[in-house]
């Protein structure tokens, strides 16, 4: 994605080292947008796929903590945010390699129930 002020991309070839570095550019890219969103319109919640994902998300919206206090379905747990100014924030997160699509629809379901 690009915006006016700065463009992010992202390669898949190189070492295993560069891979992984821009990886985490990524996932540091993604916090920062979810950041942004999250001050120009109020957080309903996060559905977050992927550890690094969601550790890049929570900790660029000032995070420091989830605490966990549900389940969607097995594997796919509901937290809250700790920390930041969007403390008590509902984040669901799902494991990068676990669950179904279906997993995604349940999440935001979910969001939407509360």
């Amino acid at each position: 994605w690009t915006d006016a002020a700065r463009e992010t991309r992202v390669g898949i070839g190189g070492t295993r080292e560069e891979r992984r570095r821009a990886g985490m550019a990524l996932v540091a890219r993604l916090g920062a947008v979810a950041a942004t969103l999250a001050r120009r319109e109020p957080l309903a919640g996060l559905v977050l796929s992927g550890g690094d994902t969601a550790l890049a998300v929570c900790r660029a919206l000032g995070g420091v903590g989830l605490r966990p206090y549900g389940e969607v379905e097995p594997g796919v747990p509901v937290s809250a945010l700790v920390g930041g100014q969007h403390e008590g924030a509902p984040v669901l997160t799902k494991p990068g390699g676990f669950g179904t699509p279906l997993s995604f629809v349940r999440s935001v379901e979910f969001l939407k129930g509360r």
